[in-house]
């Protein structure tokens, strides 16, 4: 199994160590299942890729542009 060195600042290490034993886990385990879950949190979801490309450009409509009649009035704060 590998191994590394990490430093924390009292307050964190202490933190750390006060979850890992609250969970009833070894505080290695802890501090790898937070890396895990980090990169678990960032990855596509299985559907994604599925859905890719599902709609067409035919699919998607622009919406028509409002008259410039239709905008909202609008006074200059600098006025």
């Amino acid at each position: 199994m590998a191994q590394t060195s990490v430093y924390f600042d009292a307050a964190t290490m202490e933190r750390a160590q006060s979850q890992a034993k609250r969970m009833n886990i070894s505080l290695s385990s802890h501090l790898a299942s937070l890396v895990n879950a980090f990169e678990d949190a960032r990855a596509w979801p299985d559907s994604f890729f599925a859905t890719f490309g599902a709609l067409s450009e035919d699919d998607i409509e622009m919406p028509k542009r409002p008259s410039w009649e239709a905008d909202a009035g609008r006074s200059a704060a600098w006025e």
